[in-house]
C-alpha cells in the first residue's frame, strides 16, 4: 500500500506541476504547445482542484492562443467534470460551473460544452444536444466544423445518441479523425445496452 500511496503523491506533484505550468502561460502570448502538453495531462489526471486553473479565460484568449489550445482546455475540462461531476454537486459549486459554462458557449466558447454535457441531468443533456444539432443544420459553411464538434461533445449518451444518430451521420465528416473514433467507441459502448443504435 506504500507504493499506492507513493503513486498517488507523484501523480498529485504532477498536476500541481501542470496547473504552475497553466498559470504561468497566461501572462505570455503563444505557448500554445505547452498548454496542449498539460492539459492532456490533466485529462488523464481529473481533478476538481484543476477547474479554476482551466476556467480562466486568458488561457483561451483568441489573441493570445490558437483553436488547439482552446480544444484541448475543453477536453481537459469535460474530464475533470466527468470525473468530479458527484463531488461538484455535492459540494454545491456545480450550478455555478453549469452557469458559468452555458454563457461562455452561448458566446462563442463552443469548446465547453463537453464539460457542461458532463454535469447537466439526464433530460437536459437531450435538450442541450438537440439544439445544436438545430444550430448544425443552420451552420455557414465557415461555422459547420465548429459547431459539429460541439455537438459530438454533447452526445455522451444512449438516449441522446439514439435520437440525434441522423444529425451525427450528417455531422461526422466536418469534425477531425480523432473526434470520429472517438465518437465511434462511444457509440460501440453504447450499443451494449441499447440495441436499437445497430439497427
Amino acid at each position: 500500500s506504500k507504493y499506492i500511496k507513493r503513486s498517488d503523491a507523484d501523480m498529485g506533484k504532477l498536476v500541481d506541476v501542470c496547473l504552475m505550468v497553466l498559470q504561468h502561460t497566461m501572462m505570455v502570448r503563444g505557448l500554445s504547445a505547452l498548454v496542449v502538453s498539460a492539459c492532456a495531462i490533466l485529462k488523464a489526471l481529473p481533478c476538481a482542484r484543476a477547474l479554476p486553473v482551466l476556467l480562466d479565460s486568458r488561457l483561451v484568449d483568441p489573441g493570445q492562443r490558437d483553436v488547439r489550445a482552446q480544444r484541448a482546455v475543453g477536453e481537459a475540462l469535460r474530464a475533470c467534470c466527468a470525473a468530479c461531476r458527484d463531488e461538484l454537486w455535492a459540494a454545491g459549486t456545480a450550478q455555478r460551473l453549469v452557469n458559468e459554462l452555458q454563457s461562455r458557449a452561448a458566446s462563442g466558447q463552443e469548446f465547453l460544452l463537453g464539460a457542461l454535457a458532463q454535469l447537466l441531468p439526464a433530460r437536459d443533456v437531450r435538450h442541450l444536444a438537440e439544439h445544436w444539432a438545430k444550430l448544425c443544420m443552420e451552420a455557414s459553411p465557415d461555422q459547420r466544423a465548429l459547431r459539429a464538434q460541439a455537438l459530438f461533445s454533447t452526445v455522451i449518451n444512449p438516449e441522446v445518441c439514439l435520437s440525434l444518430c441522423e444529425d451525427c451521420a450528417r455531422m461526422l465528416p466536418f469534425v477531425p479523425v480523432d473526434e470520429q473514433v472517438y465518437f465511434a467507441e462511444r457509440v460501440a459502448g453504447f450499443a451494449k445496452t441499447t440495441p436499437g443504435l445497430l439497427a
